[in-house]
Order: structure tokens, then sequence, then C-alpha cells
């Protein structure tokens, strides 16, 4: 329920995020919004990097697992790395 929820509000992030590089919205948010962005896809990038020899074991590293830990961070993963351990 929480990864759901997390995806959900990490889509609608990216499309304003997204929307925000195309249409700026005022001076005051903008840079908050891109550094924001910035930071996120940052994070998400180390997450992927840390995680890449679980994710490359359940064939979970390739351009989809690299794609989806960039948009959704351990909402992607993590759920993966659960069912994985489980059985």
């Amino acid at each position: 329920m929480l990864v759901n929820i997390t995806k959900v509000l990490l889509i609608v992030f990216w499309t304003v995020f997204f929307f925000g590089l195309v249409q700026p919205f005022s001076p005051a948010v903008q840079p908050y919004l891109i550094g924001f962005g910035i930071l996120m896809a940052m994070v998400h990038l180390i997450e992927f990097a840390v995680q890449y020899r679980k994710l490359h074991a359940i064939q979970a590293a390739g351009f989809n697992g690299f794609f989806q830990t960039l948009v959704f961070g351990f909402a992607y993963w993590l759920p993966l790395l659960k069912k994985d351990k489980e059985g």
C-alpha cells in the first residue's frame, strides 16, 4: 500500500517537474522545483548503483530496471527484492 502511494506521488512529482521544465512556474518556485528534481534523480541513481548487484541477480538491472529506479526509487526495487527473498 505504501509503495503504491509512493509511486503515485512520484509520478505526480515527475510530471510537475517536467512540466516545469517546459513551462516554467513562478521565479519563486522554479529554482526549488529544479533543485529538488535534480537531487531526487541523483539519489535514485545512487540507489540503482548500490542495489545493482541484487537487481542483476533477479534480472531486474536492465534498462527497464534502471528507468523504473530512476523514476520510482525504492518503490520499484524494494518489492522485487522482498519477493525474491521470500521465495
